[in-house]
């Protein structure tokens, strides 16, 4: 099996115009899981299965953020905090590798257990478009990975 730890920081949240546009016809990643050592969160490895055409992958963390973006793209202070994903690292598809999984080792920075997901990113026409997120699952307590528009899906029943 071959492996590949080809992870590069991006440093935080990209400006919303390096952002792409989701495109619900481009699959998840599948089987996404991250693992740390029960010791220390501040490395994570990363797997998942390839999508085909895949020309990148983003890896997104979940992080609590007390600003946010207004309507006019001014940065405004919440009332209250709120969870927010932010683009966390990137991992290009090298095609010719035939990597399967994919595996990235990803640094949190902060020791903090957090949750990952992973979104492929594909060009069409010249034009960069990202997967819906796969939200990661921990490999220990797994019993079904799902995509994030399936866990959309299932939101009122998982509702009180």
């Amino acid at each position: 099996m071959k492996t590949l730890l080809l992870a590069a920081l991006l440093g935080g949240a990209l400006p919303l115009a390096a952002q792409n546009t989701v495109d619900g016809t481009i699959p998840t990643p599948g089987a996404v899981t991250a693992t740390s050592s029960a010791a220390d969160a501040q490395f994570w490895l990363m797997r998942w299965t390839p999508v085909e055409g895949a020309k990148y992958y983003r890896v997104w963390r979940e992080v609590v953020v007390d600003h946010d973006l207004n309507e006019q793209g001014e940065v405004v202070a919440l009332a209250q905090p709120k969870n927010a994903w932010i683009p966390w690292a990137r991992v290009d598809a090298i095609p010719s590798l035939n990597l399967d999984p994919m595996l990235a080792k990803i640094s949190a920075l902060d020791h903090i257990h957090t949750r990952w997901a992973v979104s492929a990113v594909v060009e069409k026409e010249g034009v960069e478009l990202q997967s819906p997120l796969a939200i990661a699952v921990d490999p220990a307590t797994a019993i079904e990975v799902l995509g994030w528009g399936a866990v959309k899906a299932l939101g009122p029943a998982l509702s009180p």
